[in-house]
C-alpha cells in the first residue's frame, strides 16, 4: 500500500513534486477516495475479535478488496507516469513502493480479480449431518462438555471445526441464558444491619468454636467478629443487646433461618427494640451476600493475622479482634479516593422515634396492599408487641419506648457465658478500651416485660413459647414479607438498586463423569 515518503528525483534530476506530478491537481476525488479506502480499512480491523469470527476465510475478504483496489490504482498511477516519461525507479519511489513490489502489481494487473486472493490456507469443513450431530450432541450435554469428548466422539472431524462448533454453541448459550441481577446501594448508615455465624478452622481458646459476625450494610461496618463458645439463640440475644446498648438499635436486620435466629428469645428482643427482621429464602445464602462476602474477608484477615504469629490456622481472640480493626480501618469499599468502613459509620445519625413510626406504617401498608385481612378472628388474649394484632391484621406498633439494656438484660442473659456479653477481650485477657464512637443514650420509658410471643400470621417467624424455636412460614408468605420489607427500605431512601444482566457460567464436565 502506498506510504508517503522522501520526494525522489525526477527524471531531469530535479524533486518529485506531488503537485507536478499528479494527474488532476485540481481535481481532489481521487484523494477523496483514497482517504475514504483508508477509513474503511482501519474500521474493517476492528470489527470482529478473532474469537467471535467464524471458521472460515470470508471475514478477510473486505481487507483483501481494498488491497486490490489500491494496487491496481497504483498501477494506473505509474502507467500515467511512464506516459510522460517518467521510468519504474522514479514511479515507485514517487509512490513509496520498492521497485520489485511495482512490477509484481503491474503484471498481476492483467489477470487479477477484484476481490483479489484470500490469504491461509483454506478451510475444510464437514458435511452438514456431521456439524447437526455435534450440534445435537452439545444441546443433550450441555455447554460444558469438553473438547476432548467431542473429539473423541467425532474423530473424522477436524479439531479447529470442533472447537469452533462448541465456542460458538456456549457463545450462544450465554446470549440466551442471562441472568438479571440488583445490584444493592445501601444509603443510610445504622439502618441495616445483617448477620451470620461463621466456624474457625480450629476451636479457639478457652474453647470458643463459632465466631458471630454483625456487619451494618450501608457503611461496610464490621460491628462484630466475636468468638463464643456455641451458636446459640442465648448467646445471640446477649451479643446483640450489647451492640444495641452501645450504637442504638437498627430498623432491620437481616439474616438467615437457622436455629439461632428464629428462636422466641430473639423475637422477644427485636420486637422489644422494634427491628424488623428481614430472614433469607431457605438456602439462598446469596440473599444475605454481604454478610457472606464479609465473613470471607475476616476469615482471610484472621488467617493472615496468626500466619503473622507463626501459627496459621490456629486463631486467638487477638487474631480476630486485630483482623476486624484492620477491614473497618484500612478498607475502601469505594475505592481508593473514598471513606474507610469506620469514617462512614461515624458519620452515621442515630435512627429516631419519628423515622421508626414512619417505616412501621410504611411496612403494614404494603402489607394491606398485598394482600387484604383476614377473616379469621383474633386470638383473645394477645399481648402487644412490634407485630401483635388486636383486629386479625398484622400491625407494626412502635409507640412503647424502646427498653433500657438493664431492664431487658436480667430476664435474657442469666446464666449465659460472660465473654459473650462483655466486650471483647484482648490477648493478655483484658478487656479492652471503649470504642471511639459515643454510646447510643438509652431509650427513656417505663421497663418492659421479659420476651413475649409474637403472632406473626403476616409470613414472619414467631414462637407461641420462650425458648422454644419460631413455626417457620410459608414460603409464598415469606417471600411476600421480603418484598413487603424490601419496598419499605426503596420507598423511605434507605435501599436503592440497579439491575444487571450477566450471563450465566458454564460449569466444565468432568470426562470421567459423563456417561
Amino acid at each position: 500500500m502506498p506510504v508517503a515518503g522522501p520526494k525522489p528525483p525526477a527524471p531531469d534530476g530535479s524533486v518529485c513534486d506531488a503537485d507536478a506530478a499528479a494527474p488532476a491537481a485540481a481535481d481532489m476525488a481521487p484523494a477523496v477516495a483514497h482517504q475514504a479506502r483508508l477509513q474503511a480499512l482501519v474500521a474493517a480491523a476492528g470489527t470482529a475479535p478473532p474469537a467471535a469470527r467464524r471458521r472460515r476465510s470470508s471475514w478477510q475478504r473486505p481487507r483483501r478488496q481494498l488491497e486490490q483496489t489500491v494496487r491496481q490504482e497504483a498501477v494506473a498511477f505509474r502507467q500515467w507516469l511512464a506516459a510522460r516519461g517518467w521510468n519504474r525507479i522514479a514511479s515507485a519511489a514517487c509512490l513509496g513502493v520498492a521497485v520489485r513490489t511495482l512490477r509484481e502489481w503491474e503484471e498481476a494487473s492483467a489477470t487479477a480479480s477484484v476481490a483479489g486472493a484470500l490469504r491461509g490456507r483454506p478451510v475444510v469443513r464437514s458435511a452438514r449431518l456431521q456439524r447437526t450431530a455435534v450440534l445435537e450432541l452439545l444441546e443433550s450435554m450441555g455447554p460444558g462438555v469438553g473438547l476432548a469428548v467431542l473429539r473423541g466422539q467425532f474423530p473424522e472431524m477436524p479439531r479447529a471445526e470442533l472447537a469452533d462448533l462448541l465456542s460458538r454453541y456456549r457463545r450462544v448459550w450465554q446470549q440466551r441464558h442471562q441472568q438479571a441481577l440488583h445490584v444493592l446501594h445501601w444509603q443510610t448508615p445504622g439502618t441495616v444491619w445483617a448477620m451470620d455465624y461463621a466456624e474457625p478452622p480450629l476451636p479457639l481458646e478457652e474453647g470458643f468454636t463459632d465466631v458471630l459476625a454483625v456487619r451494618d450494610l450501608a457503611s461496610s461496618m464490621q460491628l462484630l467478629w466475636l468468638p463464643v463458645s456455641e451458636a446459640t439463640a442465648a448467646t445471640t440475644v446477649t451479643a446483640l443487646l450489647w451492640l444495641f446498648s452501645l450504637y442504638g438499635a437498627p430498623l432491620v436486620l437481616k439474616m438467615d433461618n437457622g436455629a439461632p435466629f428464629v428462636a422466641a428469645a430473639l423475637q422477644g428482643l427485636l420486637a422489644q427494640w422494634q427491628v424488623v427482621p428481614l430472614y433469607s429464602p431457605a438456602r439462598r445464602p446469596q440473599y444475605n451476600g454481604a454478610i457472606e462476602a464479609g465473613i470471607g474477608a475476616l476469615k482471610a484477615r484472621t488467617h493472615y493475622q496468626a500466619a503473622w504469629e507463626g501459627h496459621p490456622g490456629a486463631w486467638t481472640l487477638a487474631n480476630t479482634e486485630a483482623a476486624r480493626e484492620q477491614a473497618n480501618t484500612l478498607g475502601r469499599p469505594w475505592g481508593a479516593h473514598g471513606p474507610t468502613p469506620a469514617a462512614r459509620w461515624a458519620e452515621r445519625q442515630a435512627v429516631t422515634a419519628a423515622e421508626r413510626r414512619a417505616f412501621a406504617a410504611t411496612v403494614a401498608r404494603l402489607q394491606d396492599e398485598a394482600e387484604p385481612a383476614p377473616t379469621v378472628p383474633a386470638p383473645a388474649a394477645a399481648a402487644p408487641g412490634l407485630f401483635a394484632s388486636a383486629d386479625a391484621t398484622p400491625r407494626l406498633e412502635v409507640d412503647e419506648p424502646l427498653p433500657a439494656a438493664a431492664a431487658v438484660a436480667p430476664a435474657l442473659v442469666e446464666g449465659l457465658p460472660a465473654v459473650a456479653a462483655t466486650p471483647r477481650p484482648l490477648a493478655g485477657g483484658s478487656a479492652p478500651a471503649a470504642p471511639a464512637e459515643t454510646a447510643a443514650p438509652a431509650r427513656p420509658g417505663p421497663a418492659p416485660a421479659p420476651p413475649r410471643a409474637i403472632h406473626l400470621e403476616d409470613g414472619l417467624h414467631g414462637a407461641p413459647n420462650p425458648g422454644t424455636e419460631a413455626e417457620p412460614p410459608s414460603q409464598a408468605r415469606a417471600a411476600e414479607q421480603r418484598q413487603v420489607i424490601s419496598r419499605a427500605l426503596v420507598a423511605h431512601g434507605y435501599l436503592l438498586f440497579t439491575r444487571r444482566r450477566i450471563p450465566l457460567p458454564i460449569k466444565r464436565k468432568k470426562v470421567s463423569t459423563i456417561p
